[in-house]
């Protein structure tokens, strides 16, 4: 027993993973309008639980910048999700919560820099659907 544990505290190499970090920006408007104070939160997907990295509220421009980080074996999967009705005179549904991911192609790995940044640009939620890959 005590030759079994030796052997496994010599020959264990734990595999390590990496803080991977991810920084968002960009641009909400309803029907050209910018959204002011929304609230935006940065997700990263597992398979569990999604993980929130951090949150933050949109400025007077619609405007809304995220940054975070997270601990995986693999590539992250980063999203961002808010809850709004666009245009606002219309009666609020499940349809509200909007989810945008990160583009996979984003995630290029350049030896140990794993800091990524993606710009959503300007979205006008009159033409988005519940869920865009």
């Amino acid at each position: 027993m005590i030759k079994l544990f030796i052997i496994i505290v010599i020959f264990y190499n734990p595999i390590k993973c990496g803080h991977q970090y991810i920084t968002v920006e960009g641009r909400l408007f309803c029907y050209g309008e910018p959204i002011p104070n929304l609230k935006v939160e940065l997700y990263e997907e597992d398979v569990l639980y999604d993980d929130l990295l951090n949150s933050n509220y949109t400025d007077n421009e619609g405007d809304f910048e995220l940054s975070g980080v997270d601990e995986e074996f693999s590539q992250i999967d980063p999203y961002i999700k808010f809850t709004y009705t666009c245009p606002i005179y219309e009666e609020k549904s499940l349809n509200d919560v909007k989810i945008l991911y990160v583009p996979s192609n984003v995630f290029r790995y350049y030896g140990y820099i794993r800091d990524f940044y993606f710009n959503f640009g300007s979205i006008d939620l009159k033409i988005i659907k519940k869920r865009v890959y």
